[in-house]
């Protein structure tokens, strides 16, 4: 009887109040609308974003070492377990003028199987003098396809020629900004803009890094918390094969190998410094015990219970931390020295 009631007086107010309830009726509608557009919007955004790096074979690790990086290293990334493609890439800072004014550009070759820039005009660079610039690098400067651009280069450079013809305008993958439709994936803050050039134009002894892109990755959308948890399943077996391991001390011995190539011919004056670099070792090694010494004096009277001045209980403490820290650069040295000997031995 009382839902009844209260049933009747709700009719009766809905139809007192028909304008009032129907406004409240529709911007309700506008509301779930909005909710439901914003939200299809963002999805349809991340799933473009995840298309074009699928698409564009973005690279899931970059692997860079202060050592650089060789075909050696690309062969030891590529047979780890889940890597679909290691590619070696090479980066160098140009500069290039205008009005009087010079600007950054990272000149970096391009694989077809690993962070492909996106065309959007023109194609990819195929020969030495060809370059292709990003879409901001063209606005900014109003660069076209076919215009010829020159960049000052260091003096110890590996990019072979500084004179190019510009055969495509593209999109970047990993530095796409927000002028370009999306957020950015790295850091452009060393270098203003970014030029893709061909391999050809390009003699470098070593790689300035590795994308690595794996076998499952595709399997992901790329902003899921499915694909964090991936990447940092594999991360440990791509980080193993940089680490202070078998691949690092085959580099290290390799750059010490064409060291002892490039002074070959003053063979003597090289065994000569090694011999005094030795001697150096030694005289430190000397020079630690002699402070051990001192510290031991020390450690018996503290031990022994006589009192001594704070300042004394302090320069003992500092004494010890130096100490310790010179033996550890000691035994390095040391295991320095060691190999070094065994390569000249070898020679």
């Amino acid at each position: 009887m009382q839902m009844k009631a209260y049933n009747k007086e709700v009719f009766r107010t809905i139809r007192n109040e028909s304008r009032r309830f129907l406004a409240l009726i529709i911007i309700s509608a506008l509301g779930v609308l909005m909710m439901t557009g914003l939200k299809a919007g963002c999805n349809d955004t991340r799933l473009s974003a995840d298309i074009y790096y699928k698409t564009q074979h973005l690279r899931d690790f970059y692997i860079q070492s202060t050592l650089g990086l060789t075909d050696d290293d690309v062969k030891a990334l590529e047979a780890v377990e889940g890597v679909d493609s290691a590619v070696g890439l090479y980066e160098e800072t140009g500069y290039y003028s205008s009005d009087d004014n010079k600007f950054s550009v990272l000149l970096t070759t391009w694989s077809e199987t690993a962070d492909t820039p996106y065309i959007s005009q023109g194609r990819l660079p195929a020969d030495k003098g060809e370059i292709a610039v990003t879409k901001s690098y063209a606005d900014k400067f109003n660069i076209s396809v076919g215009d010829d651009l020159s960049y000052d280069l260091d003096d110890d450079s590996s990019i072979e020629t500084s004179d190019y013809a510009v055969c495509g305008i593209v999109l970047n993958v990993t530095d796409v900004n927000t002028s370009e439709g999306c957020t950015s994936f790295r850091s452009t803050a060393a270098t203003d803009y970014v030029a893709y050039i061909s391999d050809n134009a390009v003699d470098p002894e070593v790689y300035t890094g590795i994308a690595v892109t794996l076998k499952d990755s595709s399997l992901y959308d790329t902003y899921s918390d499915d694909y964090k948890r991936f990447i940092l399943s594999e991360a440990d077996k791509i980080a193993a094969v940089k680490s202070k391991s078998k691949r690092e001390t085959e580099r290290t011995d390799q750059i010490i190998n064409d060291a002892i190539d490039a002074i070959a011919v003053n063979e003597a004056e090289m065994y000569d410094e090694f011999a005094r670099a030795e001697s150096k070792l030694a005289d430190s090694k000397k020079k630690l015990d002699d402070a051990k010494a001192q510290l031991d004096k020390t450690k018996e009277m503290i031990d022994a219970g006589v009192p001594l001045p704070a300042e004394i209980t302090q320069q003992y403490q500092a004494g010890l931390k130096a100490y310790n820290e010179g033996i550890a650069e000691y035994e390095s040295g040391k295991e320095s020295m060691s190999r070094i000997k065994k390569l000249l031995s070898e020679r």
